[in-house]
Formats: C-alpha cells, sequence, structure tokens
C-alpha cells in the first residue's frame, strides 16, 4: 500500500490522470515501492512481462542489444511516467531491457493484481485504453520525425520537448549522456555534439555542461521548422 504522497505522484501519469479517486486507490493498494541504483538492471529483454511501472523520482532508458553488443535506445523515461504497460496488455515477455540512468525511485504495478482490478471495472478500463490509444500515436509521431526530419530538426525537436516551459526562455538540464541521447534520436554521438555547437554558434542556445538554456523558445522553435 502506498502512502498518499505517492498516491498524489501517481496521479501525474497520463495513464492515471482520468481516474477518479477511488479507482486510482485501487491500483496504489496493490503497487510497491523500488529503488535502482545507477545503471542498475530492472528487467531483460525476453524476462516475463508480469508487472508495469511508474517513475518516481530519476529516469529509465529502455535500450535493445545490437548482435555486435551496441545499445540501440528506444526510449528515455522520465518521473511522472508509466512504462512497459503495453506489454502488460498484450502478455508474453519484455521486448527490451529497462535500466536506470542514475539512481531511480519507482513504484512497481503487479500484472496479476491490475487485470483483476480492470476485469471488475469496466470503465477504468476504457479510460486507460483511451490513454494509451493517444501515447501510441505520440509513438507514431515520433517514429515519422526519426524518418523524415534531419539531425539537426530532431536534436532542435527533443530540446523543445524537454522545455519547462512553452515560450520564452528556458533552462533544464539533459537527462541522460549525450551518448544514450544520440542513441534515442538515431544519431551518432559526434552528430549530437556537433548539432548542439551549431545552435550554439547561431545564439539557439546556450551550453553549460549538461546544462542547457535556450534564449528564445520560439526562434528555435522557428529553427527547428524552416531548416533543411
Amino acid at each position: 500500500m502506498l502512502n498518499d504522497a505517492d498516491t498524489t505522484l501517481l496521479r501525474q501519469a497520463p495513464l492515471f490522470s482520468a481516474l477518479s479517486p477511488d479507482e486510482l486507490a485501487q491500483i496504489a493498494a496493490n503497487a510497491r515501492s523500488l529503488e535502482l541504483e545507477t545503471g542498475a538492471l530492472l528487467f531483460r529483454e525476453g524476462d516475463k512481462a508480469d508487472a508495469f511501472y511508474f517513475i518516481v523520482s530519476g529516469g529509465m532508458r529502455l535500450f535493445k542489444l545490437a548482435p555486435d553488443g551496441n545499445e540501440k535506445v528506444i526510449e528515455l523515461i522520465q518521473a511522472g511516467e508509466t512504462f512497459a504497460e503495453a506489454v502488460v496488455f498484450l502478455g508474453g515477455r519484455y521486448p527490451v531491457y529497462a535500466a536506470a540512468l542514475g539512481p531511480a525511485r519507482l513504484l512497481r504495478i503487479d500484472m496479476a493484481d491490475f487485470i483483476r482490478t480492470l476485469k471488475a471495472n469496466n470503465s477504468m478500463a476504457m479510460k486507460m485504453l483511451a490513454s494509451i490509444s493517444l501515447r501510441l500515436h505520440q509513438l507514431i509521431n515520433d517514429v515519422r520525425a526519426l524518418s523524415l526530419e534531419t539531425a539537426g530538426q530532431r536534436v532542435a525537436g527533443y530540446l523543445l520537448e524537454h522545455c519547462p516551459a512553452q515560450s520564452g526562455t528556458a533552462t533544464f538540464q539533459l537527462p541522460a549522456h549525450k551518448n544514450v541521447i544520440a542513441s534515442r534520436l538515431g544519431i551518432k554521438p559526434e552528430t549530437f555534439s556537433r548539432v548542439l555547437a551549431s545552435l550554439r554558434d547561431l545564439g539557439l542556445i546556450e551550453l553549460d555542461g549538461p546544462q542547457i538554456r535556450i534564449p528564445d523558445l520560439g526562434k528555435l522553435r522557428h529553427w527547428r521548422e524552416t531548416c533543411v
């Protein structure tokens, strides 16, 4: 059983945002807290999918291993988000590896308990199905962007997605090492660094280690939409 603070955090997840307090309490009753150290594996590709997770703090990377042993990052998940829920609905096994980007605290939601709760509440099931459908559309848009956009547009788009504001200026920390982000964007690490340097030289961003400052979000957004 989670405490009140964890239950409040759980409502931040898009998957649970439409649930009533009573419905959310049913989910929280079957969740437990889990802490991971930097780099710790949560599950491996092929492991039985018996739970999905909500990130309270820290971040996770989902990745596959190429035949040569190199990682291909599929997605970076941050605090306030859930992951592996689609696998739970489908059953079977996890299709990727999951590892902590840094010290992380998660809430583990057991699959069997979760399915029993949904079967007893059709309204809850429909609300979550709608949330998962929205997430699927977002992933489809991500795939389209990776196939059609230039490296510069991908990097600019990634930075804009992680801005805490929609206009004016923004300052934030990159959520993962540059190599990990580059893999997620489907570009080489040196290309990622080169694009950041170009954006800095154009006055569109300011760099201070992992910290990014965007003086004018509108200008960066315009550059992304018009660059070739």
